[in-house]
């Protein structure tokens, strides 16, 4: 048998290296650290690092409490195009977990920063350990704990709003002279400081009540007052204890009502002779309107339950209080 001898061919390819031209379609941002923390509130911030070619429509942080948060659930809105910017995350709940991220927007679609996270801080309002209370979360977002005392439901936190029950603005007049126009105030003007403490004062107005509820009438107020043993003992049984927002002596202040009354002062602005407005001092007194014009007042030197006429004062401004209709 003959053997025939076997060539082998050798086929040599070109070899091909195929080099994506693809470019990144969404932004490229970073998201910056926390700056801020508070009970409601946090302030972070976010840096658009590369545009993709596209004009950044849209910029700023989106936080939830679940992981990976994306602009379906909450976000701030701060400007366009590339660079630093500062958000401000709000409405946030009192000691709660949150993730965050920033986020930037071209005409491609969204991108991501990296995720962070954050715990807000716990109020600092004592209320009373040995009750139970409920909640309540007016027009805007803000979240209140509410009591039970007596047949009455009353909100155990100071209003903090800026929206009437309709959505609607409550009216701000940002003349510094005066505030006359203004239908609140911070005390001292000072929103990140005592928003979430006092509350808002208010110029007299049911429309800041959330839905279903209103600002209480003299009578009402009076009610509440005799079912807590009456004008001698009441204001004590309101008031939160210790001195932490209280001046000292805070005298007779248990808060076995669970009320958790707070001294926020009150504003008074002189419109006839356009003085400017006048924030009496916090710590040593609260007031809250009744609905016909006058005031239930508490004060740090004992337990007596008072009531002023709002008339003593030129267009004043207190906290509120809401009751259940």
């Amino acid at each position: 048998m003959m053997k025939y001898p076997i060539k082998i061919l050798s086929v040599i390819l070109p070899l091909i290296v195929v080099t994506s031209c693809e470019k990144q379609d969404t932004p490229g941002v970073k998201t910056e650290s926390l700056t801020r923390i508070e009970m409601n509130q946090a302030i972070a911030g976010g840096l658009v690092t590369d545009d993709a070619n596209a004009e950044v429509v849209d910029r700023g942080v989106c936080w939830s409490t679940a992981e990976s948060p994306t602009i379906a659930d909450n976000k701030t809105h701060n400007g366009s195009g590339p660079g630093y910017y500062q958000s401000v995350m709000d409405k946030l709940m009192p000691d709660t977990r949150y993730y965050f991220r920033a986020y930037a927007t071209n005409r491609k679609g969204t991108g991501y920063g990296n995720e962070l996270t954050f715990k807000t801080n716990s109020s600092d309002v004592l209320f009373n350990p040995n009750l139970s209370y409920d909640t309540l979360i007016d027009i805007e977002g803000n979240t209140y704990k509410t009591i039970q005392i007596g047949t009455q439901k009353w909100m155990a936190e100071n209003l903090r709003t800026t929206k009437y029950n309709d959505g609607t603005d409550i009216p701000v007049d940002n003349n510094v002279l005066n505030g006359i126009g203004s239908k609140y105030h911070w005390y001292n003007n000072d929103e990140i400081t005592y928003k979430f403490l006092y509350g808002g004062l208010y110029k007299l107005s049911d429309k800041v009540c959330p839905a279903g509820w209103h600002i209480p009438s003299l009578a009402e107020w009076k009610a509440l007052v005799t079912y807590l043993g009456g004008d001698s003992i009441a204001g004590g049984r309101m008031k939160e204890t210790g001195t932490s927002h209280w001046t000292y002596p805070n005298k007779g202040a248990t808060n076995e009502s669970g009320f958790s009354a707070l001294p926020g002062g009150m504003y008074s602005a002189d419109a006839r002779e356009m003085q400017a407005g006048i924030f009496f001092p916090a710590g040593s007194n609260g007031y809250w309107w009744c609905n016909d014009y006058f005031a239930f007042m508490l004060s740090d030197q004992g337990s007596h339950a008072g009531y002023l006429t709002s008339g003593y004062w030129e267009i004043p401004s207190f906290s509120v209080r809401c009751l259940k209709n």
